[in-house]
């Protein structure tokens, strides 16, 4: 588990793979809407066992702009190199200001879904 400083908190976990600008929002209390974001899975294989998924939020204006899918599976190093677009969007937050953020009813069901585990046999 990654941690950082935060000005708020302190030494504190963190939230992963979140849009930069959705972070920047909420570190400033801005109102953002579940409708306006998205969740993107990727699915990651040792070949072609399934170890574990990994769940993005991006809003659906980055998705449009640069042709993120929804759904990445990605089973070698070469299949990884899909992600290096979604990968500069992305950046952490702290996970209390995370669950602080004034506005965090606007988009439960994002953070629901982004905090969903697939278990795969």
């Amino acid at each position: 588990m990654g941690m950082l400083q935060c000005e708020k908190h302190g030494l504190s976990g963190i939230a992963i793979n979140i849009e930069k600008s959705i972070c920047h929002k909420i570190n400033r209390n801005q109102q953002i809407l579940s409708s306006d974001l998205i969740v993107v899975k990727v699915y990651l294989y040792d070949n072609d066992q399934y170890l574990f998924n990994l769940n993005y939020i991006i809003t659906k204006e980055s998705k449009k702009k640069y042709n993120i899918k929804s759904i990445y599976e990605i089973h070698n190093e070469e299949d990884e190199k899909q992600l290096n677009e979604i990968d500069s969007l992305v950046g952490v937050i702290c996970e209390k200001c995370f669950v602080e953020y004034k506005f965090i009813n606007n988009i439960k069901k994002i953070v629901n879904e982004y905090k969903h585990r697939d278990l795969k046999n």
